[in-house]
């Protein structure tokens, strides 16, 4: 836990780094899920590019298959509410032998930094996890 945490503070520094013609605003996300089985992280960064048209999303489950934050499709809903999307693919599973691809949709209210999340893996049968987040914009 404290690797991921560790990195996710390097995402928000490299971020926060970035030129202002390049401007991010990185946000981190305490998560709680509404599911008990698991698959919301703990702490999910949000990472949105210049002029909020992109972005890369990072926590336990990508530093796990990807080591990175990857990026994610955006689709603005109205002036403070994004929806994105991405997947991860090959996630093992706990016993240690299979993998799965969970595809995941937040929506994202960048004015009250609230991230509404949940996941869908395929072949899986069980509830659909879900997760709500209180975010604060990174300082660096």
């Amino acid at each position: 836990m404290r690797k991921i945490l560790k990195t996710l503070a390097s995402v928000a520094a490299f971020a926060i780094g970035a030129s202002a013609a390049q401007a991010k605003e990185t946000f981190i996300c305490d998560m709680t899920p509404y599911t008990t089985i698991g698959w919301i992280s703990p702490k999910v960064a949000v990472i949105m590019g210049d002029g909020r048209e992109g972005a890369h999303v990072y926590d336990g489950i990508i530093h796990e298959v990807y080591g990175e934050p990857i990026a994610a499709s955006v689709s603005q809903r109205n002036a403070r509410i994004f929806e994105l999307t991405w997947t991860v693919n090959n996630v093992p599973l706990s016993n240690g032998v299979h993998t799965i691809d969970g595809h995941f949709r937040a929506l994202f209210n960048v004015k009250k930094k609230k991230l509404h999340m949940s996941v869908l893996y395929n072949g899986m049968d069980v509830a659909q996890p879900r997760g709500i987040g209180e975010c604060s914009l990174s300082e660096g």
